[in-house]
């Protein structure tokens, strides 16, 4: 009996490591295709001994032999896995598959061309490419009979893109217009996948709109038409995470949010999904609730510092690490709003830490399928160069014994061809020195994406003595604190700005309570109901809270009354000016604020330049500082 069980288990492990190579063969596989060596991917597959439907797709695929519902089902496959960079799947559906000649509509061409629109908008660097493809796409359709059914539901799904585009623009009602007669057209047809399309992007327009009621409801009213569908939509998932969102936002929603957390939690295929989801739950729970002492019993545990550790445990290797970010960031939230400080703390410094890794990973992935690309290049030369040479010996062999005029007749045959290939070499070699450029280029932006949270966790030091060093751990925490500030009032409010008035009353708030002492303070702010972009208001929070710091710490004299003001207002051009004072002893006579070593303003002056703006100091009965800058919108018209 032992010996028997002994043997199931070997067979069992044998199996096991059989599906893992085959895994591994069949992405190897997946890659050589999207990169046109078909040659090389069937000497893989014929490797493989098994036969499943999908080896047998890549077997049609690399033997030419394809039709379009085979090459849907492989890009479907790989767009799905996350193996491959979409960039080289667009390439190969650009490269390989081609508009249908047929008088028919082909649907899988048309969902290929649909989908791979959809993937385009979603990247700001593709979306003129997708715009583009998507008057290729109706194009196509015009061959076709316009009253047709299939072709109006087919013309329907392509205006999805014209509506994104006008959404993105916040030319609402234009987008609602086209959204109403889709919805007509859907319900007319009763073609339930497109109303939940349809109802899909319109909880976009509500979005934008400002109205979370009407967003809830339609977002209601795509998952009762879910239920309706044998299998659910590509829009699901997402429609469940959305209402889960907009549900814990508004409150009062417990029972429905008990209901879709379970919806997510119980499907193997999205359990991991729903970790953040409940860690967000916790923050707009109380600690002591029944809610709360039925979710630690689900997860089995005891507090919420295990039951952030248990879903950490319970993600890992299963969540991109995009995903996997928002577990951290939505634990240090509900461990901060529970008083949980320091692990509050501890979670957010990790959350950093992923995120910096997200960036380090991306990059290496650029780099590495620039490398992937080089050697297969070099390897198409060195193949292409021996099969020619080959070539070129069994002539001269052939023809050893015939005359020197047929003889020199190769050898000027041989002479273009090394020619041909010199040129060739020559635009491989140009190809790589603009690859050369790419990537410098790319650890240029990347550099400039970490310099801010580089130069404040390097302030930051652990376990020191020395009064100095706390001090500037001191200022860095506090900046971080500052930062901490913005995003929660970005995520306070609905469409995305930060209401500047209300934040730079907490940050003086915070900042005076940091700096207690016995000397009178007045702070005056004059912001005029500001709203500005979380791009702009980082950075402008933090030369804040670098201004308020120093004078706070330097500038306050203890036989006045000690008076700051802060004004910001936008100017005529759409240029904004904030004005900093004080009536305190200012900054040491003939110091020149552009070439201090000082770091907080070494930091202002870095801050500015970043916000495309100016920055001027003087003494007027006190410091004053002005600093013109640009917000998002505008500096990305003049970059």
């Amino acid at each position: 009996m032992k010996f028997f069980n002994l043997l199931i288990l070997i067979s069992f492990i044998a199996f096991k490591l059989n599906a893992q190579t085959n895994n591994a063969s069949i992405q190897k596989i997946e890659s050589l295709i999207l990169n046109q060596q078909k040659d090389s991917a069937s000497i893989y597959l014929s490797k493989i001994k098994e036969t499943t439907p999908y080896i047998s797709v890549l077997r049609k695929i690399t033997n030419n032999q394809s039709d379009y519902s085979n090459y849907k089902k492989f890009i479907d496959n790989i767009s799905n896995s996350g193996n491959h960079q979409y960039g080289l799947i667009s390439n190969f559906i650009n490269n390989s598959i081609n508009q249908p000649t047929s008088d028919n509509f082909n649907q899988n061409y048309f969902q290929i061309k649909l989908d791979q629109i959809s993937v385009l908008r979603d990247d700001s660097k593709t979306i003129d490419q997708s715009t583009t493809l998507n008057k290729e796409l109706e194009k196509y359709l015009l061959k076709f009979d316009q009253t047709n059914k299939e072709i109006v539901i087919a013309n329907t799904y392509l205006d999805f893109h014209k509506i994104v585009l006008l959404l993105i623009q916040y030319k609402d009602e234009e987008a609602k217009k086209i959204l109403d007669k889709n919805l007509n057209i859907a319900k007319k047809y009763n073609d339930k996948k497109l109303q939940i399309a349809t109802l899909y992007y319109t909880c976009n327009y509500y979005l934008n709109k400002k109205n979370l009621q009407e967003y809830i409801n339609t977002c209601e009213a795509i998952l009762d038409l879910e239920q309706q569908l044998p299998e659910h939509s590509k829009y699901y998932k997402g429609t469940i995470m959305n209402t889960l969102d907009a549900y814990i936002y508004k409150g009062d929603h417990e029972n429905e949010v008990d209901k879709l957390l379970l919806e997510l939690y119980n499907n193997p295929k999205t359990r991991a999904d729903s970790y953040a989801f409940y860690a967000k739950y916790l923050t707009y729970l109380p600690l002591e609730s029944e809610r709360i002492k039925k979710i630690f019993k689900q997860f089995e545990v005891d507090n919420i510092i295990e039951f952030g550790e248990k879903i950490k445990a319970l993600a890992k290797n299963k969540l991109n690490s995009n995903d996997y970010y928002y577990i951290y960031y939505e634990m240090g939230e509900a461990l901060e709003q529970h008083g949980f400080l320091k692990e509050a703390l501890a979670y957010q410094r990790d959350a950093v830490a992923l995120n910096r890794q997200i960036y380090s990973e991306d990059l290496s992935k650029a780099l590495a399928n620039f490398q992937t690309q080089q050697a297969i290049k070099e390897k198409e030369l060195e193949l292409r160069f021996a099969q020619k040479k080959s070539q070129l010996y069994v002539v001269i062999a052939s023809l050893i014994g015939l005359a020197l005029f047929f003889t020199a007749l190769l050898l000027i045959k041989n002479k273009k061809q090394t020619k041909q290939l010199n040129k060739q070499n020559k635009q491989i070699n140009k190809a790589l020195n603009e690859n050369k450029l790419l990537v410098k280029e790319i650890h240029h932006r990347v550099k400039n994406n970490f310099q801010m949270v580089s130069s404040l966790l390097d302030l930051q030091t652990r376990d020191i003595e020395d009064e100095k060093a706390k001090e500037l751990a001191k200022e860095g925490q506090n900046r971080i604190k500052s930062m901490a500030l913005i995003h929660q009032k970005l995520y306070q409010k609905e469409d995305g700005l930060i209401d500047f008035s209300d934040y730079l009353t907490n940050l003086v708030n915070q900042i005076k309570y940091l700096f207690k002492n016995e000397k009178s303070v007045e702070v005056k702010l004059e912001t005029k109901n500001l709203k500005l972009d979380v791009d702009t208001a980082l950075p402008l929070g933090l030369i804040v809270n670098e201004l308020l710091t120093n004078t706070f710490k330097y500038g306050l004299l203890s036989d006045q009354k000690n008076i700051i003001s802060i004004t910001v207002n936008r100017q005529e051009n759409g240029i904004y000016k904030m004005v900093f004072s004080d009536n305190g002893r200012g900054l040491t006579k003939g110091i020149d604020i552009k070439k201090s070593k000082s770091l907080g303003l070494k930091l202002i002056s870095r801050l500015t330049r970043q916000l495309q703006g100016t920055l001027s100091y003087k003494y007027q009965n006190g410091a004053v500082f002005s600093i013109t800058f640009k917000d998002f919108f505008l500096r990305k018209q003049t970059t």
